[in-house]
Order: C-alpha cells, then sequence, then structure tokens
C-alpha cells in the first residue's frame, strides 16, 4: 500500500490525520463532507473528498518524501 492508497483510508477511518511532507506537520482535518488540510503555518485548504486532497498534494509538492502519521 502506497502513501496515497493508506491517507484515503485514514481520511476516511479517522477525523483527524497527519502526514509529514518533506519533514513537515501538516494536519487533515474531515468535518462533515468537507476536508481542511492545514499547513505549519496555519494555512488551511477545504477540499470536498479525500481524493481532492491526494490530487492537491500530489500537484503541490514534486518528488517529497510524504508519511503518513
Amino acid at each position: 500500500m502506497d502513501w496515497m492508497d493508506q491517507l484515503r483510508q485514514r481520511m476516511q477511518d479517522d477525523e483527524v490525520v497527519q502526514v509529514s511532507i518533506d519533514g513537515q506537520i501538516f494536519t487533515i482535518e474531515r468535518q462533515g463532507g468537507m476536508m481542511s488540510f492545514t499547513n505549519p503555518f496555519g494555512r488551511r485548504e477545504q477540499f470536498d473528498s479525500p481524493e481532492g486532497v491526494v490530487n492537491a498534494m500530489q500537484s503541490w509538492y514534486e518528488n517529497p518524501v510524504i508519511v503518513v502519521l
């Protein structure tokens, strides 16, 4: 199972998930049908599905080291 599958599963199962992207901790919160992705500096992006979060992460970062915590 790769990081994308792990992240999708955790976002389905848990209300709060943390991931490490290149050593920085990001938080993903599920609130109703929406997903909030917050960076270490407090910037928050809203998504309507786990797939939206995964797609954004793939487009934002080039060759990142991603670990689902």
